[in-house]
């Protein structure tokens, strides 16, 4: 029916879309334009195979090769693919790309970046270890000014007689600062030019995640409350990082977004690492501190971890006259293992801890013991040669990913931890 006219009738004809007439004119047209890009296309793979980028293609006689089939002919049953289409990689009936870990520009790239990461973690040590003296006297001093940060200060005051500058050379930046129950996303910190950034934001009672223009800072009593909760529990960074976040969350009216997004939340695991290891530091560092300015003999030391074993031995009342004065156990955990991919941080002997064996006094006993293996035989127990445990290879494939596969304790009987080996491929023994 026509519009205003009820008794009209009007007829349409369906010719169809002319996409495909276009398509095949086109074609027919350009016919050695494509024949040049296909060509281009051919010399790009060649020089890219010749260069190692890619792999090789195997190549077939060419008596045998696929012919090209003509415009609009189907396909042959064994080529999926249109005649004009280029089989990157190899032929149909094998694998188009080769895994991207065997290209050699791969373990290239995997080297140079290997390397700028070494180089900037020991950049940043460097740094942290021009500043630890530094960092430990402040943080002692306001330690006991605060009442170990029992009583902080909202305002952004350093120690008297500190800082020299004047009004002008004090500036104000931006730092992200997290604490147990608050966190400022962008809040404005002063900073002056003869005080390290680090130093004046412990006496506001945080600690840095970098040694240099630091953008984020943790408070000092989270920090505190983290390291009792690891000593006490077995929680892992991220997870505890995780906790935080969604708690702050909650508390807080401000989103905390990653820096030049407004979408995706801030990860807070590697700048919290950072100040945690920031902080065992200073543990470390007043520790030795103490011990030296008491002049603590190595009995001193042994005893401060368990007086009970090392102590003195007066009116001490044994239940038994053969009782031992101390008893050790010693066991390896092979679950406390460190992937090398993780991290690739070589530490120098002097930054082990003292609770830790260092590897150069490992080294002549293990040497010792492999050079003397032939006259202990016929000494050693039975049951050293089926103890599983110290001879253990039934994980030496996964020792290839890691640079240290266990960790070898003694603890005496109080359970007190006294001395750590990290096991290096190899079984307890």
């Amino acid at each position: 029916m026509v519009r205003n006219q009820p008794h009209g009738t009007a007829h349409t004809i369906n010719t169809g879309t002319s996409r495909r007439s276009r398509t095949s004119r086109w074609e027919t047209r350009h016919v050695e334009q494509l024949r040049q890009d296909q060509a281009a296309q051919d010399q790009n793979i060649d020089i890219a195979e010749e260069l190692g980028h890619i792999p090789r293609r195997p190549r077939r006689n060419p008596a045998h090769q696929p012919q090209p089939a003509p415009n609009n002919a189907p396909n042959p049953p064994d080529q999926p693919y249109p005649a004009y289409e280029p089989l990157i990689g190899s032929w149909v009936d094998e694998p188009l790309d080769a895994p991207i870990e065997d290209l050699p520009t791969t373990a290239h790239a995997a080297y140079y970046r290997a390397r700028r990461y070494a180089e900037n973690q020991e950049r940043i040590s460097q740094r942290w270890s021009q500043l630890e003296d530094t960092i430990t006297a402040t943080f002692s001093v306001c330690q006991k000014l605060s009442y170990n940060w029992t009583e902080p200060s909202d305002e952004y005051e350093v120690l008297p007689e500190t800082c020299t500058c004047p009004p002008s050379d004090i500036h104000m930046r931006k730092v992200g600062l997290f604490d147990l129950t608050d966190r400022r996303v962008a809040e404005k910190v002063p900073f002056c030019k003869c005080l390290p950034d680090v130093v004046r934001l412990i006496n506001y009672g945080y600690l840095a995640s970098s040694p240099e223009k630091p953008r984020t800072a943790f408070s000092i009593r989270l920090l505190q409350f983290h390291h009792k909760l690891w000593q006490s529990s077995v929680v892992s960074t991220s997870s505890f990082v995780k906790a935080l976040s969604s708690f702050l969350d909650s508390r807080s009216r401000t989103y905390c977004f990653s820096r030049g997004n407004k979408y995706r939340k801030r990860n807070l695991r590697v700048p919290f690492s950072y100040s945690a290891d920031l902080y065992s530091r200073v543990l470390s560092s007043q520790k030795k501190l103490l011990a030296t300015a008491m002049q603590l003999t190595p009995t001193d030391e042994w005893a401060a971890k368990c007086p009970r074993c090392f102590g003195p031995q007066k009116y001490e009342n044994k239940a038994h006259p053969d009782e031992p004065d101390v008893i050790i156990a010693m066991d390896g955990n092979f679950q406390q293992r460190h992937y090398a991919y993780a991290s690739k941080d070589s530490p120098p002997e002097s930054k082990y801890p003292s609770c830790f064996i260092c590897p150069s006094r490992i080294a002549p006993d293990a040497t010792l013991f492999t050079t003397t293996e032939a006259a202990a035989v016929g000494i050693d127990p039975p049951c050293a040669d089926t103890h599983k445990a110290a001879n253990d290879t039934r994980d030496e494939t996964t020792w290839e990913k890691c640079d240290d596969n266990g960790l070898f304790a003694g603890a005496c009987r109080h359970d007190v931890p006294l001395k750590y080996i990290n096991i290096y491929k190899t079984g307890e023994k």
